[in-house]
């Protein structure tokens, strides 16, 4: 038995303009874990693609116990007895655990002269190698509604399947909890002791520290050197990582936040599996971090502005302050607004809709927030539908329909200012709102009417000059922000609408 699982020597690997490797070296024993350290950029990917013939290095050997390999694709390093779960897995989520198992390798059976799938083979040697790494899911279950930490487990069952002597994991707990990591753990351990070798990829101490045997650092593609992680502190790991010492990893904090910059209160989603009533604040000069575990809806938080999910509540402010309300306006009814106007095949400007909407007399209301309004087939047809559901008078064309969707949005304004002060216990009588292009105007007079509020209107064209300033700034024709903003405010008239 050779001394080694894997060794990689003297690897170099040059792009244009660019040496991503400089003989750099890797030897993996038999039965061990080994950790492949780095800071982002240091080469560990680069070497892993070489290993994998997914680049061709320009030096170097790679010997396989004790054989000398020449691997030009991932295919190669499959029969060679290497395989590789990635960080982000590439899973086809609407087959079974068994067909995602043998992708690309299905086994076959004959009718005459036909070659067919057989199902039952595969599904029973898939029971088995993921009775291997000791997860008895169902074959015939779909991947898709496994857990990430789950799916990987079933990677490294398809490894296993494949007689894979060398496994690697890159970042194989970025997205997984505690728990996850530990079943994860238990795997590897099992399939240690079975002489399974692994290269472990990690920027997290405590976990290199937990399952690790050996440990080779790499620095701006260079190789640093090779331990025994009982040999080698956390402090020297870091140390070598980064070329220096590290006397002050965790700085003082002395900075303190400025004003609001923005502040979201009751944030949902549509969906009642999702986030529910998240508030939050944002100052200026501070980093706002969102933790949780997998599954927490962080992202989807994140996300929710730029999709469907946020036309449900509107309960987002910016710059809140004293007696003024910087108002984030309605963006289910300016999605209406938007949707009726295609349908009219964008012949008519959004000041032509506003100005036949205002000389319409129509009582009828809807609510903008009506999930048959996120997207129908006929934005036009829905409201119709809505009226005639409510025993209101229905609109008989598409001047009526959007002085229906207009007064509805100057009511909704108003029953959110109610929300907001009765969520902040404070009293807002006046808006001040910025933009709005065509639709400014008559939006500005209806949400004075629907709120009870006096609106103060700043320029239409709020998005046009925040990219001249942008560019007038970038030339240097301001001295700074401050003389930008005032030459701004000097720019505009601030127009007002009584309540």
């Amino acid at each position: 038995m050779a001394e080694y699982r894997l060794e990689m020597h003297g690897i170099s690997k040059s792009f244009p303009g660019v040496k991503a490797l400089d003989n750099v070296n890797l030897s993996v024993r038999p039965g061990t874990v080994h950790a492949l350290m780095g800071e982002n950029g240091a080469g560990k990917s680069t070497l892993m693609k070489c290993l994998f013939g997914i680049y061709k290095m320009d030096e170097g050997e790679v010997l396989v116990d004790g054989q000398k390999m020449n691997i030009s694709n991932p295919d190669e390093a499959l029969h060679h007895g290497l395989a590789m779960v990635h960080q982000e897995l590439q899973p086809v989520p609407d087959r079974t655990i068994a067909e995602n198992m043998y992708l690309g390798r299905y086994p076959l059976k004959s009718y005459g002269p036909l070659k067919v799938i057989d199902h039952k083979t595969m599904n029973e040697e898939t029971v088995k190698w993921l009775e291997n790494v000791k997860m008895p899911f169902d074959p015939k279950r779909k991947l898709g509604e496994l857990s990430i930490s789950q799916m990987q487990s079933v990677e490294i069952a398809k490894a296993v399947s494949q007689d894979a002597r060398l496994i690697i994991l890159d970042e194989p707990t970025s997205s997984l909890t505690e728990n996850e990591v530990e079943a994860l753990f238990s795997i590897v351990r099992d399939l240690k002791s079975r002489g399974v070798s692994f290269v472990y990829i990690s920027h997290k101490m405590a976990e290199i520290r937990q399952i690790a045997d050996d440990i080779t650092i790499m620095r701006d593609g260079t190789y640093v050197g090779s331990w025994n992680m009982n040999d080698i502190s956390d402090n020297e790991i870091v140390k070598q990582m980064v070329g220096r010492e590290l006397t002050n990893v965790y700085p003082p904090l002395d900075n303190e936040p400025g004003e609001i910059l923005m502040e979201v209160k009751g944030y949902t989603s549509i969906s009642d599996r999702s986030f529910q009533d998240c508030s939050f604040k944002l100052r200026r000069g501070e980093i706002l971090g969102f933790g949780g575990l997998v599954g927490a809806q962080r992202t989807e938080l994140m996300e929710a502005d730029r999709s469907a999910e946020s036309r449900r509540q509107n309960l987002t402010n910016e710059g809140g302050y004293g007696y003024r309300f910087r108002y984030l306006k309605n963006i289910m009814g300016l999605w209406m607004i938007q949707s009726v106007r295609k349908e009219l095949k964008e012949e008519y400007s959004y000041g032509y809709i506003c100005e036949q909407a205002r000389r319409q007399e129509i009582p009828s209301l809807v609510d903008c927030n009506d999930d048959m309004f996120l997207a129908p087939a006929s934005m036009a047809e829905a409201v119709k539908e809505y009226c005639e559901k409510t025993g209101q008078q229905a609109p008989q064309n598409e001047w009526e329909t959007a002085a229906v969707i207009y007064n509805s949005l100057g009511k909704c304004y108003g029953d959110t200012i109610r929300q907001i002060e009765q969520r902040t216990g404070k009293h807002y009588d006046r808006i001040y709102v910025v933009g709005g292009g065509s639709n400014a105007a008559y939006l500005n007079q209806i949400t004075a009417k629907y709120t009870g509020r006096t609106v103060y209107a700043g320029p239409g064209e709020a998005t046009a000059i925040g990219n001249l300033l942008a560019q007038m700034l970038y030339n240097r024709e301001f001295a700074g922000l401050k003389e930008a903003r005032a030459c701004v405010r000097e720019s505009f008239d601030i127009v007002k609408y009584e309540k």
